[in-house]
């Protein structure tokens, strides 16, 4: 086997980010910002007094914590890519990897939703609507494309996962211009994404979020030294901007601050690692991020809103918030155990069988802006 069989057959997007390892606890941020602004910034703890003001406030823009998502992908994409000698003719092969790892523990997330909604009617002093099955509405999320047909999503926060593969769609596409030989063609891309942005208002098109994954691809040119030091803060500041006109003052700051942290890792030779417990407890949850993620509305929510008909006062609803957290982190650990580490090696298994063309070093210098 050759020296660029063994490094296609052997690299994929885990190995990727071996050398970033600042990316899992930025995931595990992003999750824990997220589950916090639904469990405590959504007003759960109105009316409970000052600690449960205050509790509601903490989690007030904690919503931002999506965008965080936002520019991990926009960096971890092109940057798995060009580890793997992408070709735009392995564009399939990239689509069919990206579902194999991601649409496993999806459905399984909408089975769990399904069976809860079908058991908590039996529930003593359920107060909500009846479970009613609808094939169609179903059949919008085995596509996400439960907002483009008007059905409301078995989970809120599955409208990020349509947008995600909105890019994954597009980069897979315009990566061979993303890390471009010439620097006029990168950032014209870049510059064509901003512009784009500014098109749609609405929620569920990929375009009004471009700026946040542009952060993550500038920071990806940056990284593999597709764009100088100097130029990276200039279209830090520009790609900046765009985030704070489509999104505001709130995702903008989260996702500067996410972008400042990936960027970091170059300057500390390519990686990053502390072995304090707020280190280590974030890696932690972001190698369970996603399933945290998907799991935490339908079991951690449905413990709060069941909590607020048993338990009253502040310390009976912080109670119901803990249980809340330790079993949406249990869920998580067992959808992550039992069905995403398989979907990832099956994944991992999948390879871009092209052999013909070398790799690129895409961390050799070249024309940087």
């Amino acid at each position: 086997m050759t020296p660029v069989e063994t490094i296609i057959n052997n690299v994929d997007l885990a190995k990727a980010q071996q050398r970033v390892l600042v990316l899992d606890p930025l995931r595990g941020l992003a999750a824990l910002c997220v589950v916090w602004f639904h469990f405590v910034g959504a007003g759960h703890f109105s009316g409970t007094g000052i600690f449960g003001e205050w509790l509601t406030a903490s989690g007030k823009y904690a919503w931002a914590g999506v965008e965080i998502f936002f520019v991990i992908s926009g960096f971890v994409l092109p940057y798995a890519l060009s580890k793997n000698g992408y070709r735009l003719r392995h564009y399939f092969t990239f689509l069919w990897k990206r579902l194999m790892r991601l649409e496993p523990p999806y459905l399984a997330s909408i089975a769990i939703i399904l069976i809860i909604e079908a058991i908590s009617p039996l529930i003593p002093g359920f107060h909500g609507a009846a479970f009613k099955f609808e094939l169609p509405r179903l059949l919008s999320h085995l596509g996400y494309l439960s907002s483009f047909l008007n059905y409301e999503w078995y989970n809120i926060v599955y409208w990020t996962l349509a947008i995600e593969l909105q890019f994954y769609l597009l980069i897979a596409l315009l990566f061979p211009l993303v890390a471009h030989k010439r620097a006029g063609v990168r950032l014209a891309v870049v510059v064509a994404l901003l512009l784009l942005s500014l098109c749609s208002k609405e929620d569920y098109l990929l375009l009004k979020y471009l700026p946040f994954f542009s952060l993550g691809v500038i920071t990806f040119q940056y990284y593999t030294n597709l764009l100088s030091t100097r130029a990276w803060y200039f279209w830090l500041v520009v790609t900046a901007f765009f985030c704070f006109v489509t999104l505001g003052f709130a995702a903008s700051i989260f996702a500067i601050a996410a972008t400042l942290a990936i960027a970091a890792v170059k300057a500390l030779g390519g990686h990053v690692e502390f072995k304090n417990r707020v280190w280590l407890f974030l890696s932690w949850t972001g190698t369970l991020s996603y399933s945290l993620y998907l799991l935490h509305v339908p079991v951690g929510g449905r413990v709060m809103n069941l909590g607020a008909r048993f338990v009253s006062g502040t310390l009976g609803q912080v109670f119901i918030l803990a249980m809340a957290l330790l079993l949406s982190f249990i869920a998580a650990w067992l959808l992550h155990r039992l069905v995403e580490k398989p979907s990832q090696a099956w994944s991992a298994r999948i390879k871009f069988r092209d052999l013909r063309l070398p790799i690129p070093d895409v961390n050799k210098k070249s024309e940087a802006a």
